[in-house]
């Protein structure tokens, strides 16, 4: 029984031994600089702008591909980060993240991998690199450029890491000839940056959503009379207007069914104030009784 105790007693020992020393272990492995947030980044990369701008990475290359120990290139780094970026700068180490634009590592917070890095990516042509293809189409040709009948290239979304970003589009025009030949120029744009960059750098796909309903309904032209007399029977006067967005309308002309717009009355649409009135609702409920009244003769 006491030879038991005093196993015990050793490896109780042992294990506040290993506890100490895995302690002091992580405590000297955290990530430093845990004090970095996003707003400070953006102080700091605005107050350096022109000595990040003007920062080559030739020397800190040379020191990455040096045989000195791992401390010793650390150290001349951080020497050389001081020199270009100022005693006081929070970059603690920089990468290249390809040729044109250079990653500044600020430190994290956290345990070794579980830590959370904290930094930023710099372009001295002052826009994200992955926008170069976006910034090839023809800017007079956005959605804020254009109006009526003219067509657009449309940028919805934009996500991304450091590995890939992704640009999703969607292109409009009343004229499919147009639209072919908007195609033709985001194929020719990810032709030439893989021709710059490498092939498989610019994924290009597409597929069809939209189009102009207008070649399916003229042959059918009978059911835009048909809502047009409803609306008159209503005491209203029709107008149609052009509509630069796509529809479920344009989809179902192209399934088989003729299938003119309506206008609902809303206002602002795909806004944050989008909205409708009851009044408009019911308006619209009565031509679509008109238009069945005409079917029901």
């Amino acid at each position: 029984m006491k030879l038991d105790k005093i196993v015990l007693i050793r490896i109780l020992g042992v294990v506040v031994v290993a506890i100490i020393i895995l302690s002091v272990f992580f405590v000297s492995h955290r990530i430093n600089n845990d004090n970095i947030t996003y707003n400070k980044i953006v102080s700091y990369v605005s107050d350096n702008y022109e000595m990040l701008e003007n920062f080559s990475y030739s020397e800190i290359e040379k020191i990455k591909s040096s045989n000195d120990k791992p401390e010793i290139r650390k150290q001349k780094e951080e020497e050389i980060l001081k020199r270009h970026l100022g005693e006081n700068t929070i970059v603690t180490r920089v990468y290249a993240y390809n040729e044109n634009v250079l990653q500044f590592y600020c430190g994290s917070s956290g345990f070794l991998d579980a830590g959370t890095y904290t930094g930023f990516y710099f372009s001295r042509d002052d826009k994200p690199y992955a926008f170069e293809f976006n910034n090839l189409l023809p800017k007079a040709e956005k959605p804020e450029y254009t109006c009526g009948f003219e067509g657009f290239y449309h940028l919805t979304e934009t996500t991304g890491s450091t590995e890939h970003t992704r640009l999703e589009y969607i292109l409009r025009d009343h004229d499919a000839e147009k639209i072919e030949e908007k195609q033709a120029t985001m194929k020719l744009i990810a032709e030439f940056i893989n021709a710059k960059y490498g092939e498989g750098r610019c994924v290009l796909t597409m597929s069809e959503q939209y189009r102009n309903m207008k070649e399916k309904i003229l042959p059918h032209f009978e059911v835009v009379t048909y809502a047009e007399n409803a609306i008159r029977e209503l005491g209203g006067e029709p107008v149609s207007e052009a509509v630069r967005g796509g529809t479920d309308g344009a989809r179902l002309c192209y399934m088989g069914l003729p299938c003119p717009n309506l206008g609902t009355g809303g206002m602002n649409a795909h806004g944050r104030y989008e909205c409708i009135t009851e009044e408009n609702m019911e308006k619209c409920v009565n031509v679509v009784i008109g238009i069945i009244k005409q079917f029901a003769k």
